[in-house]
């Protein structure tokens, strides 16, 4: 869940940003939005490709329930 929270905190940074640029006319102020809204796109792209790359994991490897620490019901049992 926290990783949601994360992207959407990204996102929504990055609309503020946005709109700040829009409306500040004072150079400095400018650089300070500009580098801001560069490193937030940079992480909000990072972590969209982690998250992809975990889900390609997910999809592709089996998951046993050994290797999870759960104990299979012998056979015959509900």
């Amino acid at each position: 869940m926290e990783v949601f929270v994360e992207r959407f905190v990204g996102r929504q940074n990055i609309e503020h940003f946005c709109e700040m640029l829009k409306i500040t006319t004072d150079p400095g102020q400018r650089r300070v939005l500009e580098k801001l809204l560069l490193e937030a796109q940079a992480k909000l792209n990072k972590d969209e490709e982690d998250h992809k790359k975990n889900l390609s994991i997910i999809q592709t490897e089996p998951v046993r329930l050994e290797d999870r620490g759960v104990a299979r019901r012998p056979k015959g049992r509900a």
